[in-house]
């Protein structure tokens, strides 16, 4: 059969056109009736992609599976967020408010890491020559290299204590007298457009939406800089508010250096900057849009929504006293379906219906994974993760110069609920003594429950000698579902022989 017998198409959630209730049912029809030992395999491809190239990755993936011997169905959605990332990054890399913005923060923060024990009892921030530092990110950004912050001790991160009270008004003071910043929020100020204007475009979907012609910062993050007294006017930027914004940046980047909770410097104070200034249109918006789709495909009614339509099928369908083995296997965001999906097959199919999971690079928070394995542990049958180590996670460089880590260190610090959060993919967040179980309930959660076997974590790159189902050379992100070879064996030999 061809690959497009084996893929439910569905858009914000719903069936799509090409795949109506009666196609999905042929689908589990089709996949039941030649499901042999292997079974049926279910592959929930990324976020990153749209929908052409997840059609690619069925394509690719359609006759692998088969050649395992297990009956492929795949879902495919419409999302497109590497296309946002990389074009609207890059654009905001390049906007000389967004230069100007990172110079001070940085500045802030290197003024903050020399700052002596005397100054700190003074509440006072040592001066400090900023020209070394513009010219060092301007010569960076030329090159193509992130920006180095200025010739400061890290080791000094150790010391670090968040900004008093009177160091935030005095560096408000500064920021407030500073004539570069001024024309800067001045220009963006100029370019402001009415809220009418703005509602219209979000009432389009947009991935992006202008709240100034001068920027890509969000409409609501200008609004908070923004004086308005008529609510349907244009309003001009208070260079106070906009200052009071900077130095809240700088407040953030100092406080998770001080918690542990950094991404390392340039990433850290890009983050904060973005989670301030341009968080939906930095792909927020689609992240958020992603996992409300993701829920909404498991709404009440079979004969429009895709997961629903699916589990309705297998549920009408499927021989309780001998169910398939089903295996569901997820890349990034394909992990989240995956929540979902298992969240409501408990609720439609029958307690005999158990799943092999596996999570490739997987983007879930781990709250939502924790919740999951805390209601419907019983429905796993099996579980493996590939995942990669921390070292190739911080070196697989999402958007040149702008941002240098992952797209799970991106989703975690920037498109998230809070800076930082733990995600069941990252390393990091498997370190107890920096997340303890007191404090972070839900990564120890997910933590115990990888560590409850040997066999259910596997962080590439791994060793040629590893057993066969655990091997990966994996070192970007988007490697995992079908370009790394290693995993992709990896995960045949589940489908063959088991986990």
């Amino acid at each position: 059969m061809a690959v497009e017998d084996h893929i439910i198409h569905i858009a914000n959630g719903r069936l799509g056109t090409d795949t109506p209730v009666a196609r999905v049912n042929q689908i589990v029809e089709q996949a039941l009736g030649h499901a042999g030992d292997a079974g049926i395999v279910v592959h929930l491809h990324g976020g990153l992609v749209d929908e052409a190239a997840g059609r690619r990755v069925a394509g690719t993936l359609h006759t692998e599976y088969l050649n395992a011997g297990a009956y492929p169905v795949f879902f495919v959605w419409e999302s497109g967020l590497f296309e946002v990332l990389r074009n609207n990054l890059g654009a905001i890399l390049q906007e000389s408010v967004f230069k100007l913005v990172w110079k001070r923060v940085s500045a802030i923060f290197s003024r903050k890491l020399a700052q002596s024990d005397a100054n700190r009892s003074a509440g006072v921030l040592p001066a400090a020559d900023t020209t070394t530092l513009d010219e060092a990110f301007d010569a960076a950004v030329a090159r193509g290299d992130p920006p180095p912050l200025l010739d400061v001790d890290l080791g000094s991160v150790d010391d670090l204590q968040e900004l008093t009270a009177t160091e935030r008004l005095v560096l408000e003071q500064e920021l407030l007298l500073d004539l570069r910043l001024q024309r800067e929020f001045e220009r963006v100020s100029n370019g402001l457009r009415t809220p009418s204007d703005v509602e219209a475009d979000q009432r389009t979907r947009s991935p992006t939406v202008q709240g100034s012609t001068e920027t890509l910062m969000d409409p609501a993050a200008l609004d908070r800089v923004v004086e308005r007294p008529d609510p349907a006017a244009r309003g001009i930027i208070s260079t106070l508010k906009a200052a009071k914004s900077v130095v809240a940046i700088a407040a953030r980047v100092i406080r998770r250096f001080a918690n542990q909770r950094d991404h390392g410097p340039h990433a850290t104070i890009v983050e904060e900057i973005l989670r301030e200034f341009y968080v939906a249109n930095a792909g927020g918006f689609i992240w958020t849009q992603m996992k409300q789709d993701t829920a909404d495909a498991f709404k009440n009614d079979a004969a429009i929504f895709g997961g629903t339509a699916f589990l309705a099928a297998l549920r009408d369908r499927i021989d309780s006293a001998a169910p398939p083995r089903i295996t569901l296997v997820g890349h990034s965001t394909g992990a989240v379906f995956i929540s979902e999906l298992i969240t409501n097959a408990a609720a439609m199919l029958p307690n005999e219906v158990q799943f092999g999971v596996v999570f490739e690079a997987p983007a879930s928070t781990c709250a939502k994974t924790a919740e999951t394995l805390a209601q419907h542990r019983a429905r796993i049958a099996s579980f493996r993760m590939f995942t990669m180590s921390e070292a190739y996670e911080l070196d697989d460089e999402l958007v040149p110069v702008i941002y240098p880590h992952s797209l799970l260190y991106f989703v975690s610090g920037v498109v998230e609920f809070e800076a930082d959060a733990p995600l069941v993919g990252m390393a990091r967040f498997y370190e107890a003594s920096h997340f303890p179980p007191g404090g972070f309930p839900d990564v120890a959660t997910v933590r115990d429950f990888v560590a409850e076997s040997t066999s259910h974590a596997v962080w590439s790159v791994t060793e040629h000698t590893a057993p066969a189902g655990h091997r990966s050379h994996a070192k970007g992100h988007t490697e995992f579902d079908d370009d790394d070879e290693e995993t992709l064996e990896s995960v045949k030999h589940i489908l063959r022989e088991g986990f």
